[in-house]
């Protein structure tokens, strides 16, 4: 069984609310583009925007669409 090799980038992630901070996150290449959905420590997103060009590192505006119940034990 073969093991594909995600390609992942830097991104500076921000939700929808204008922080001027972003928190940097790891994000897989093809969550870059604007529609996509990922999850990410039990929250599910949606892209709802991408900066690419005169960045450090890739800005990437988020919509939370769920959170997840995470069991304690």
């Amino acid at each position: 069984m073969s093991e594909e090799n995600e390609q992942t980038i830097l991104v500076r992630m921000h939700g929808l609310l204008g922080e001027s901070e972003g928190a940097l996150l790891e994000l897989e290449v093809e969550n870059l583009e604007e529609g996509s959905e990922f999850e990410h420590d039990s929250v599910a997103y949606q892209v709802t925007r991408t900066i690419l060009e005169d960045v450090e590192h890739p800005i990437v505006y988020v919509m939370v669409l769920d959170i997840y119940m995470q069991e304690f034990d």
